[in-house]
């Protein structure tokens, strides 16, 4: 493996990094900063381990999570205490001199050789970049995770194809009949405009086919052009400790010129602990990759529709269509529910405004009734006293993640002919008495927020759980024509057949989610673990009657919000600006739609609902 990476990364790949006029002797990373989701640094190499304290502190003043060093000369006799920067091997600057001479045809082999379209990179070139880096002080690095270093990586790779730090991508493709296939290996050169050196950016062979000369094609490819672009020079930095990397290049001509160390230095800044910090798994960039490599940006493309099998196998239902948001999944089941002026439909006051605008928008008016003090659920003993004989269906909403008593609702909408709606944006695979949320009603509303558990950035499904829904779900989900139909072969041409919208999501939003699905129950396992330990640390306070928790979770819940009630607003609010104070952001919650200048011009409320004087 022949791994290569530059001295001064972020200097590099830092696009307008922002200098601080009073300390012009560091300046912040916006490339590495937006790669790694935290401020990254660059100390300049002038500066003396002396002189760093007033730098550093300047810099965590600035909330700099990470500074790189590469000084000019390495420190002697040990760092102090207070020094608590990782040291990477030394990085080692290498160069040779090119010619015309070098500009010569590349001798036959068992692969080709050629440039790497203008573009995003190829999956398979962005795994060769991971290899790239196995040798880097990124990766030697304990304190960066593997997804920070797989989108370093990653982002590294297509600043590179798309020719934003490379002059040109070179690539060795295996050929099989003649045609080429997988690339073998990569490297990239850039010469800066002016210049007379040339420099190597990344070079990566695959392990599995070491020893063919593939590096060694390339490195010749690369000083061919590198003659053809004027440069007189050619130089590239490893690492010290790259036995056979220093080895690769000494059998190309190259010879050391230097060599620095680079610090990385983890500041002890106060982070603020924000209410929601969006999971990612790591594979997200690799599935959006490949779907746009295989040029699959519709709508029911293979991602997309894994993921609706996906969600069936799992969740125990029989249809099951994503759609742009969870918005408009509840805006498609209330279209499915085919309201007439005058419909009513009940539902908790205590919700999202999403959950009654998809029914006032079909003509229907929401009739909102109280939630229950334990789980901020409908109280299903409001729910007779709000029937009428213009009702039409009732509307659940499982607030938290944590399910709503859904049995007896289910029996009185059997003998009343109602249908029954599951707002589930918050209880994705939680489950009542063993069924999955949302699968219960006629019809289950899912979101993908990213402030959800499993996210996709804005996306939702819609479960129809009664078989009698399904054609006509297909129908509405795809503006109202047959489309389904005719992509699965089934008619020769589509029309419109009824009401719909566009309700189907973009392919790219199906490879986001997929790759959260495959983690989905190890995400809900570690909220459920972070939900109990609240619970835990905070029970003493419920106990003095300082607050009230939610119900600790059984188990059957998702961990997706943990609620605290407070005494009154006071106590709410200081609360709040105390927690604020110390970094800590907390919100309340929906202002109840009863309340609402909305809620009070197209629903009303039936009873008092108690619980909005501490919402």
């Amino acid at each position: 493996m022949y791994a290569t990476y530059a001295t001064a990364f972020g200097a590099v790949f830092s696009q307008g990094g922002v200098a601080d006029a009073a300390q012009p002797l560091w300046k912040q990373l916006d490339f590495d900063s937006k790669v790694f989701k935290f401020p990254v640094a660059s100390i300049s190499a002038d500066v003396t381990l002396s002189d760093m304290q007033p730098v550093l502190e300047k810099c965590a003043a600035n909330g700099v999570h990470l500074a790189y060093w590469a000084p000019n000369s390495t420190p002697t006799g040990g760092l102090p205490e207070w020094f608590t920067g990782f040291a990477a091997a030394s990085n080692v600057l290498l160069r040779r001199s090119v010619s015309p001479s070098d500009i010569k045809p590349q001798p036959p082999a068992s692969f080709s050789l050629a440039s790497v379209p203008l573009g995003p990179p190829a999956r398979a070139l962005i795994e060769l970049g991971f290899t790239a880096g196995q040798r880097s002080r990124f990766r030697a690095d304990p304190s960066l995770t593997q997804p920070q270093f797989e989108r370093l990586y990653t982002a590294w790779v297509e600043n590179c194809t798309q020719r934003r730090v490379a002059d040109e991508v070179l690539a060795a493709y295996e050929l099989s009949d003649g045609a080429a296939e997988q690339p073998l290996g990569f490297i990239t050169i850039k010469r800066p405009q002016g210049s007379d050196t040339a420099s190597i950016g990344l070079l990566a062979v695959s392990p599995a086919c070491q020893r063919r000369g593939v590096g060694a094609a390339l490195m010749q490819s690369a000083v061919a052009w590198a003659a053809a672009a004027g440069a007189q020079q050619l130089e590239v930095v490893t690492q010290a400790d790259n036995a056979p990397a220093l080895a690769f290049y000494a059998f190309s001509g190259f010879e050391q010129v230097s060599s620095t160390t680079t610090y990385h230095i983890w500041l002890e800044v106060q982070q603020r602990i924000r209410q929601n910090v969006p999971y990612f798994t790591g594979s997200e960039l690799r599935n959006l990759s490949s779907a746009m490599e295989a040029e699959e940006i519709r709508s029911c493309g293979p991602f997309s529709t894994d993921c609706q099998r996906w969600m069936e196998q799992h969740m125990g239902t029989g249809t099951v269509l994503l759609t742009s948001a969870g918005t408009t999944a509840l805006e498609q089941a209330a279209l499915l529910c085919d309201f007439q002026p005058g419909d009513e439909v009940i539902m908790p006051s205590y919700t999202f405004v999403s959950t009654a605008n998809a029914f006032v928008l079909r003509g229907a008016t929401p009739v909102f009734v109280d939630v229950r003090g334990d789980t901020l659920n409908i109280d299903n003993s409001t729910i007779v006293p709000a029937l009428s004989e213009r009702t039409r269906a009732i509307v659940v909403v499982h607030y938290a993640g944590v399910a709503v008593d859904m049995d007896p609702i289910m029996e009185l909408a059997r003998e009343r002919g109602l249908l029954v709606v599951e707002d589930n944006a918050h209880g994705f695979l939680s489950t009542y008495k063993g069924r999955a949320l949302g699968t219960i009603g006629h019809f289950g509303c899912l979101s993908f927020h990213y402030t959800k558990n499993i996210i996709c950035g804005e996306g939702g499904a819609l479960l129809v759980n009664d078989a009698a829904f399904r054609d006509r779900a297909h129908i509405t989900w795809e503006k109202g024509t047959n489309r389904f139909d005719f992509i699965n072969k089934k008619v020769d041409k589509y029309e419109w057949i009824d009401l719909g919208s566009s309700f189907v999501p973009s392919e790219l939003v199906g490879a986001f989610l997929h790759s959260q699905l495959l983690e989905a129950e190890a995400i809900n396992a570690r909220r459920r673990r972070v939900s109990k330990a609240y619970h835990q640390l905070l029970q003493p306070l419920e106990a003095s009657g300082a607050m009230q928790l939610m119900p600790l979770d059984d188990g059957t819940g998702n961990g997706h919000i943990f609620w605290i009630m407070l005494p009154s607003k006071s106590a709410r609010d200081g609360l709040a600006k105390a927690l604020g104070a110390a970094s800590v952001e907390v919100y309340g919650h929906y202002v109840p739609l009863h309340l609402s200048p909305g809620g009070q011009k197209w629903g009303r409320a039936v009873g008092y609902v108690v619980r909005v004087d501490v919402a």
